[in-house]
Formats: structure tokens, sequence, C-alpha cells
């Protein structure tokens, strides 16, 4: 029903902000991620929203990004991982990281966030791994949070594809060996030394 909201930023709440437009106030859930970008407090502000209903109630959660919308939607779409669930995985990851989480079937990184236990990460993982690739990820100045460079993770998995490797072992040994600040020409290495161990 609704595909954004542009209005000024009236309100920061522990889980949420109020927009106003013309008089009327929005509450809007969002993630911790988002609350600490917002600009000032009477700031115009754009915020995509998806609108959950219930029998008893109908809440709108916003989001900075289509991507980041559209991760949260993916999410929520897994059998045992509700609104609240969704909105935490997202409140310490962003888009890029729980695309790499995925498809590097990597549960530890998942179970990180609150309400998200190994089964639920494991389910999460068995039905979104197929929908999602690292070609999803996009790399933008403002949607990186984290000090990582998934253009070198990206540019490895694909120099390893060509030597014949599988994507999700591939996946889950660079997101083992990868450390900040990390190049290409390190990261391919360190993975294969892990490949070779493991044969």
């Amino acid at each position: 029903m609704f595909e954004f909201i542009k209005g000024n930023l009236e309100e920061v709440l522990a889980d949420g902000i109020v927009v106003e437009i013309q008089g009327i106030a929005y509450r809007i859930y969002t993630s911790q991620l988002l609350l600490n970008e917002l600009p000032p407090i009477g700031s115009t502000i754009k915020i995509y929203l998806h609108m959950n209903v219930r029998e008893d109630d109908i809440s709108l959660y916003g989001f900075l990004s289509k991507d980041e919308r559209n991760m949260y939607r993916s999410l929520n779409s897994v059998s045992g991982v509700g609104p609240k669930a969704a909105m935490g995985i997202l409140s310490i990851y962003n888009a890029n990281e729980i695309i790499w989480a995925i498809v590097g079937e990597d549960t530890k990184t998942l179970t990180k966030a609150p309400g998200i236990g190994k089964k639920t990460a494991q389910r999460i993982i068995l039905e979104l791994k197929d929908k999602l690739k690292v070609e999803d990820i996009k790399v933008t100045e403002n949607t990186n949070t984290s000090s990582e460079n998934p253009e070198v993770k990206e540019e490895a998995i694909e120099a390893l594809s060509a030597l014949g490797y599988q994507s999700s072992q591939i996946f889950r040994i660079i997101n083992d060996v990868y450390r900040e600040g990390m190049s290409i020409e390190v990261l391919i290495k360190e993975t294969l030394k892990c490949f070779a161990s493991r044969t």
C-alpha cells in the first residue's frame, strides 16, 4: 500500500521514529542501524515503508533503502522469523553482510542477532540461500557500515570459481579467513591454503 514517506522527522524513539506530514504523525519502527544514521530532528527525511497487518494491529516499518526493505521482507518470509526478529538482524548487520552470512552458510554470524538461535539461523540459510547471490551485494559509500570490503570478496570468489571450486565451500572459507584490509591476493592465497588443508 505505501511505498515511502517523506516528511519532517519529529521524534526519535528507542525502536523507531515519528515522521510528520501535513499535520499527521506516523509512528515507524526501524532498525538500530537506521537510528544511528538519522539527520537532526526537524530535518526532511525519506523512508521506504513496509506495512505489517495483523488482526489486532497495523504497523509501519521503515528503511533508508529499497535493498534494506527487500532484505527485511526476505527474512520475514522465513518460517519462525517475525517482524521483530527480522528487524533485530537488520539492527546489527546491513543487507550486504546478511547476504554474505546466508550464501556462506554462516550460522555463527546470524545467531549474534537478538532472538536468533542456531535452528532459526539454519532455517534462514536453508530458505534463502538459493534466492540470494553474491551479485546482489551493492557496494556504496553509505550502505557498507562495516570494515569489510565486499568487492574484494566478490573478486576472490570469481577467481576461485574459475579454478573449479564449489561456491558454497568458497563462501564458507572466505568468511572464515577474511580480515580487515586484506588484499585480494592474500585472501585467495589464504583460502587456497584452507582448501589444501581440508583435502
